[in-house]
């Protein structure tokens, strides 16, 4: 996993050094429809520098944290089910409301920057995709385990992209995913003691 972390710094930055003559990233327009092509191949990550392009970095971002959000919404409808705890329903509720406003917005700028992009798909750690199935545990904790440790994974990629994303508005957006996430982690906390 380092391996392929150092070849993803390794190629933003030879990306940035041979782009460095190239000319200012286009403005963007953030309202658009969700996006719906998806390509059955994927093509190769180059996290090219300029933002406008359909292998940027800023695409691979969205693609990264659609994917993260959409495990997310799992894990908390999960919660909604199986937990007996009013506040922890509370919580997951809350949490899907808020991933689910960050998906529509993260599919109308995808739609309207990169219209033509195909899905970009990489290992990146996002932390666990699921919930712990162990019943000596309560489910409220494992819940919890496994939510601080996906959160856990988009705190790493906000940070990330706080320092690669090519638009304001991303950059913007990474700083406000990883204020939440850092919260709800902080919350959850409460559930693992």
């Amino acid at each position: 996993m380092r391996k392929l972390w150092l070849s993803l710094v390794v190629l933003v930055v030879v990306a940035l050094a041979l782009s460095a003559c190239g000319g200012a990233p286009a403005a963007s327009n953030s309202s658009a429809a969700p996006a719906g092509n998806q390509s059955a191949q994927q093509p190769e990550m180059t996290h090219d520098a300029d933002p406008m392009s359909d292998n940027s970095y800023d695409v691979h971002f969205i693609d990264s944290t659609l994917e993260h959000h959409t495990g997310v919404i799992a894990m908390a409808e999960q919660a909604l089910k199986e937990s007996q705890t009013v506040a922890l329903k509370d919580m997951a509720q809350q949490t899907m409301t808020a991933t689910q406003k960050e998906i529509d917005w993260l599919k109308a700028y995808r739609t309207t920057n990169h219209p033509n992009a195909p899905q970009m798909k990489d290992e990146m750690d996002m932390g666990s995709m699921g919930i712990n199935t162990d019943t000596s545990k309560s489910f409220d904790r494992r819940y919890a385990e496994a939510m601080i440790s996906h959160h856990q994974g988009s705190i790493e990629m906000a940070k990330e992209a706080l320092t690669k994303v090519g638009h304001d508005e991303l950059k913007q957006f990474a700083q406000a995913m990883l204020s939440v996430e850092e919260a709800e982690v902080a919350q959850l906390q409460s559930y693992v003691k």
